[in-house]
């Protein structure tokens, strides 16, 4: 399923060839064979490099849907998402340089494969497919729901006033909760969630502290302003009428 040879020159070369399928494919199996030979290949002394290809026409042409998401077991659907996606940071953090070498169609989760190497490189062949076919869904659903919502100039009025603020500098800086906050230290600067306020939907209650000096809020609220002038909602704000302490409904 997964194999590997190391050269002279310290490289790895994994190939992936799945014989009891018809294409190379993300199922159980295969998960916990990828994550098993990562770590024998990792262990090779002198390591140098590791260069992914596929032994089929296919790179790997995703999950095997039915066989990774039996109907009624959630708990196991998800535990093999974070096995793999564990298997892929291991691999993208390994410390040597990753190459795929795609020389066959790598979607959905394959692809997810060839972005956890450093570098990809792709045979020149039009039949190849490269990319996540699923994204097209939430397309779809986009123009769909754009195509039957109700039209009012009150969007462009709100988005010309929030670009306005934004532009007379009303937003002020980047609010800090809304910083950076990946690396070591940034909770020391105070970046991050934990700095900024806590919005309706976490603290369920249906209403959240808004700030004059937080961009975010700023613009959400003169586009919502808008919108209320044209007799319009913006999805997800509500009504910007005012109330006690600086907090504002949320519906």
């Amino acid at each position: 399923m997964f194999t590997f040879n190391v050269g002279e020159s310290g490289v790895a070369v994994v190939t992936i060839a799945m014989s009891d399928l018809p294409v190379n494919v993300w199922n159980e199996r295969s998960i916990r064979a990828f994550a098993e030979t990562l770590e024998e290949v990792l262990a090779t002394p002198g390591l140098r490099g590791i260069v992914l290809r596929s032994g089929r026409e296919t790179f790997l042409a995703g999950a095997d849907l039915k066989s990774m998401w039996p109907l009624g077991d959630l708990g196991k659907n998800m535990a093999l998402v974070r096995d793999l996606s564990t298997a892929l940071r291991r691999l993208e953090t390994c410390g040597v340089p990753v190459a795929a070498a795609i020389d066959g169609s790598a979607l959905g989760g394959g692809y997810e494969l060839c972005l956890a190497c450093h570098r990809r490189l792709a045979k020149a062949d039009d039949a190849i497919r490269i990319g996540l076919p699923e994204a097209r869904l939430n397309l779809a659903q986009a123009v769909i729901h754009l195509a039957t919502a109700p039209k009012s100039n009150a969007v462009i009025l709100a988005i010309d006033e929030a670009l306005a603020d934004v532009r007379s500098g009303v937003g002020g800086s980047v609010p800090r909760h809304l910083r950076d906050s990946h690396y070591p230290g940034s909770r020391g600067l105070g970046h991050g969630a934990a700095a900024g306020p806590r919005y309706a939907a976490q603290a369920g209650t249906g209403w959240g502290r808004s700030r004059r000096g937080d961009g975010v809020h700023v613009a959400v609220g003169s586009a919502a302003a808008a919108a209320d002038r044209g007799g319009c909602r913006l999805a997800g704000v509500g009504p910007t009428t005012a109330v006690p302490d600086g907090r504002r409904p949320v519906r």
